[in-house]
């Protein structure tokens, strides 16, 4: 007996298994999957009871993927909902159609978690029936969806919308960076960041823009190149910035990615990335795309300092 599990089987197998209506079973011999009744049970060795899926499975199922969800203003939105008691998984599905995109991220999170189950449903009626089980080649390892996003590339003097757009992102970059600091000292702080963000009236500014479904504006990348004396460009990533509904897709990873492109094909042999503020965070992802550090700044509170001495 061969007991292989196609792609196809395992969708008729998931499609079973959310039919809370009635119990199957797959037939290991023709491959089918029937409604379970008391003469199969007597035959375990040709008919393989289906994973139990019951709704609370389905439940736990969205829970996990609103906590893996990195979007804040959406992982706050459905975790709202899911604490809502009423008509959950009607209001859950409604509020992901609103976003295509991470509609879609749930869709392959769930894709790939029923994937996981039924495998390992698998593996356990293999060993039952004595079979060796054989590893599924079509199975998914991508967590990203970005198909929905296009990266647009505009070099200055940028159009006026997107003028507008980098100057208005570059204030809220510059307020959420330093939100932790007193009101004064952050606008301090703000000031030196927005000095340094390119001029976006500068025919040695480059941007680019995400733009996500209808358009909407996801985020954007801006730089300002440099030619040495010596005749090499440098450049200088001013901002990099993604709206916060937006957050947890990888649009930042795909608008920097989009920009080296383009920096590298123009010519320019070095790209500095400031990280101000909470954008440290960033460092790690940046380390492992070959970033490395040449700068340090530090600060130092003057009045802890005098009481420590």
């Amino acid at each position: 007996m061969t007991f292989v599990l196609s792609r196809e089987l395992v969708e008729q197998i998931v499609f079973a298994m959310e039919n809370q209506d009635c119990e199957y079973v797959l037939d290991v011999q023709t491959m089918q999957i029937e409604p379970a009744d008391d003469e199969q049970v007597d035959d375990p060795q040709r008919y393989v009871p289906l994973p139990v899926w019951e709704s609370v499975d389905g439940y736990n199922l969205m829970e996990r993927f609103t906590g893996t969800l990195n979007n804040p203003i959406y992982r706050d939105r459905l975790g709202a909902i899911l604490s809502s008691g009423r008509g959950v998984f009607r209001n859950f599905k409604n509020a992901l159609k609103e976003r295509p995109d991470i509609e879609r991220l749930w869709l392959r999170f769930k894709d790939r978690e029923m994937q996981n189950l039924v495998v390992e449903w698998y593996n356990d009626a293999c060993e039952f029936l004595g079979l060796d089980p054989e590893e599924p080649q079509w199975r998914e390892t991508d967590d990203l969806v970005l198909s929905d996003f296009v990266m647009q590339r505009y070099v200055g003097p940028l159009p006026d919308g997107i003028a507008e757009y980098a100057r208005e992102r570059a204030q809220a970059v510059a307020g959420e960076l330093f939100a932790e600091q007193p009101a004064d000292y952050r606008d301090f702080l703000a000031a030196r960041l927005l000095h340094g963000v390119p001029a976006v009236e500068s025919s040695d500014t480059l941007a680019c823009v995400a733009e996500g479904p209808e358009g909407r504006r996801a985020g954007l990348v801006c730089a300002r190149h440099h030619r040495l004396d010596g005749g090499r460009q440098v450049a200088v990533v001013g901002l990099l910035t993604v709206e916060p509904e937006f957050r947890g897709l990888g649009v930042a990873k795909a608008l920097l990615h989009a920009y080296l492109n383009h920096a590298r094909s123009a010519g320019v042999s070095r790209v500095v990335v400031t990280l101000p503020g909470s954008a440290d965070v960033m460092r790690g992802s940046l380390e492992v795309m070959g970033f490395e550090p040449v700068s340090t700044v530090l600060e130092l509170d003057l009045r802890e300092w005098a009481r420590s001495q």
